[in-house]
């Protein structure tokens, strides 16, 4: 799909459901990076503690929206994209 396809899709939806999908995109961003594991290994402490994080801010904030572009930025500057 297209970027500027998938960004006007993301722009359409709720502030709160624009969070879920960055929330979603760090997953995936973070699970790539790490590598396919079988679901029964066990995560690294490196790994729990992100995911920790990740869920907290979530939690504490679940109504704080950045822009599609912000948190784009904001996710090629954390993964090295």
């Amino acid at each position: 799909m297209i970027s500027t396809a998938l960004t006007t899709r993301i722009e359409m939806l709720p502030s709160e459901l624009q969070q879920q999908v960055a929330d979603f995109v760090d997953f995936l961003l973070f699970k790539h990076r790490t590598g396919k594991r079988p679901m029964s290994e066990e995560f690294t402490e490196e790994q729990k503690e992100e995911l920790t994080r990740l869920w907290s801010e979530y939690i504490d904030n679940p109504n704080d929206i950045i822009t599609v572009e912000a948190s784009e930025t904001e996710t090629k500057a954390k993964y090295g994209i």
